[in-house]
Parts: structure tokens; sequence; C-alpha cells
């Protein structure tokens, strides 16, 4: 669970939330379902809830690429 809780929080090319947001549709859905799953493991620490927050706000404003058709 540590491992989980450690890949939610971090970005850095985040394979597990770019799988998140192809199950789940969109970046919102990936928020909620992160934290439905906080809640229920019995929260986060917060020194990596910030830390992870100031890496994936940033990331999370860049705009989508779009894949090639080449």
């Amino acid at each position: 669970m540590h491992d989980v809780e450690r890949e939610l929080a971090w970005a850095g090319g985040d394979p597990l939330r770019m799988i998140l947001r192809g199950l789940l549709g969109n970046d919102e859905h990936v928020d909620a379902f992160v934290e439905r799953y906080r809640a229920e493991a019995g929260g986060c620490d917060p020194d990596v809830a910030r830390s992870g927050e100031k890496i994936n706000k940033p990331l999370r404003d860049l705009p989508t690429p779009t894949p090639s058709l080449a």
C-alpha cells in the first residue's frame, strides 16, 4: 500500500495515473478516486501529499498531447 500511495502522490511520467486516466476517463475522476483511496486507506503522509501536490499541479496545467497519426 505504501508503494501505491507514493506512486499516486508523485508525477514524473506517473504510469499509474496514466492507467487510471485511461480507465476512469479524465483527471477529475482520477482525483476523486485517489481521494476515496486515501480516505479508505487512512490518509496520506502530509509531507508526501504536499510534495506531490507541488509537483502535480503545474503538470496538470500542461496541455494533453494529441497522438500523431504518422
